[in-house]
C-alpha cells in the first residue's frame, strides 16, 4: 500500500490574472497575423525590409507572450525591448511616428508592469 499526499490546491498568488491571459491571447493572435503577412504577402510599398521585420517581430512577440503566459519577468523585458526596437524601426523605415502603435504598446506595458512583482 502506497501513501501519497493529497493534491495541493494552486497557490493563489502565482495564478495568471485574466487580464494577462487576454493580453497574451490578443498579442499572440496579432503576432501570428504578422507572421503570415511577413511570409506570404507580396512585397510591401514600405520597402523590402518591412515584411521580414514584421515576421521577426511576430516571432519575438510570441516568445515574449509565452514568457508572460508563464508569469516570467523575462517575457516583460522581451516585450518592452520589442516595443522600443519596433517603434524605432517604424520611424526609420516609414519616416513617421505612429502614435496609435505607441499608445497601444504603452497600454500593454502598463498592464504587464502592474503584475510584474507577481512574476518570477
Amino acid at each position: 500500500m502506497e501513501l501519497s499526499s493529497p493534491p495541493q490546491p494552486p497557490i493563489e498568488g502565482n495564478r495568471r490574472p485574466i487580464i494577462l491571459t487576454i493580453v497574451c491571447i490578443l498579442n499572440i493572435a496579432g503576432a501570428i497575423l504578422n507572421l503570415v503577412r511577413g511570409f506570404f504577402v507580396s512585397p510591401s510599398k514600405h520597402g523590402e525590409w518591412y515584411l521580414p521585420l514584421l515576421a521577426i517581430s511576430g516571432i519575438v512577440a510570441i516568445v515574449a507572450m509565452v514568457g508572460v503566459w508563464r508569469m516570467r519577468r523575462w517575457g516583460v523585458y522581451t516585450y518592452i525591448g520589442l516595443c522600443f526596437v519596433a517603434q524605432i524601426a517604424l520611424i526609420a523605415m516609414l519616416g513617421y511616428f505612429n502614435w496609435t502603435a505607441l499608445l497601444l504598446r504603452c497600454a500593454v506595458v502598463a498592464i504587464l508592469l502592474v503584475y510584474f512583482r507577481r512574476m518570477r
